[in-house]
């Protein structure tokens, strides 16, 4: 096939120079080359293409109906070529990009509203899913996930990190924290569907690595969204783990234990291109990254 391809390019070649000498200084290459080209060429498909005297060359009725179905082909492939290189110099088309629904809300989705104002010919499509999918079988661009995947064969960019914060209602807190006495089994926790049915936290003082302090719960409220597990938190029905940007924006949670700390989490975004990213993909992905800043 790809030797097809080379006789045709060169076949039109020849007709558009007027020879095949012509084409040759053209093409920068010997006319041997241009010769042999042809000969196979008409060899493959069996009939004279041009008839050839000493002076002149003329297409041959058959000639000329394949010149003209091959200078077709040919424009195709320069639109296609020119279209592909065009992709990588303005911001266009689809690009789908999958986060959780914790950092779709508060970063992702944000982050490509903005971009979409100096990039309006982007089509973006987000997908807001706890659950890892599959970027090839979901066709998707962009997987924004929390921690690193050391044995992906995707690409991955770290875009920053973020603190998850165990956190309840102020009515909660003063109800099952009072004298600073926490009876740590009597308490309630609230789990995302992403969370097993046991949960342990291992939380280091903020100015001293050498406190720490380890908890475990068996979660009896569970719920598929994080915005069903932040109404739950708000509404009293006990602790639940967000991140920091969202207790941030709701007064009406409270950390739980403002001396300790959870390890930060990194954010990456994967893709599956090995080089040669599409315009959208890169903004988007410099996009998101400004935000997590």
């Amino acid at each position: 096939m790809l030797n097809q391809s080379r006789h045709i390019q060169i076949f039109c070649q020849i007709v558009e120079a007027g020879g095949i000498s012509k084409a040759a200084e053209a093409l920068e290459v010997s006319k041997s080359v241009i010769s042999q080209h042809l000969k196979a060429l008409e060899q493959e498909l069996g009939i004279s293409l041009l008839n050839r005297t000493t002076r002149r060359q003329t297409l041959t009725p058959v000639g000329k109906e394949f010149y003209q179905q091959c200078k077709q082909i040919n424009q195709l492939t320069k639109q296609a070529w020119q279209q592909a290189q065009a992709a990588q110099e303005v911001a266009k088309g689809i690009v789908t990009i999958t986060a959780p629904h914790a950092l779709m809300d508060s970063v992702v989705a944000p982050a490509i509203g903005e971009l979409l104002i100096k990039h309006p010919l982007m089509k973006p499509v987000l997908i807001a899913d706890d659950q890892r999918q599959d970027l090839i079988k979901n066709n998707i661009d962009i997987a924004v996930r929390v921690g690193e995947l050391p044995d992906s064969d995707y690409r991955q960019v770290k875009l920053g990190e973020f603190r998850d914060v165990l956190c309840a209602s102020q009515t909660y807190i003063d109800k099952h924290f009072s004298d600073n006495a926490i009876e740590w089994s009597t308490i309630n926790y609230i789990a995302n569907d992403w969370q097993g049915s046991h949960v342990n936290h291992q939380l280091t003082h903020v100015q001293s690595t050498n406190k720490q302090l380890n908890l475990s719960f068996t979660p009896q409220r569970r719920a598929n969204s994080l915005p069903t597990v932040v109404a739950l938190a708000k509404a009293g029905a006990g602790i639940a783990l967000l991140p920091h940007f969202i207790v941030a924006q709701e007064p009406a949670l409270v950390k739980v234990v403002a001396d300790y700390q959870l390890p930060p989490n990194e954010v990456f975004a994967l893709h599956a291109y090995s080089s040669g990213k599409p315009k959208a993909v890169e903004l988007a992905i410099g996009a998101i990254n400004s935000k997590m800043k």
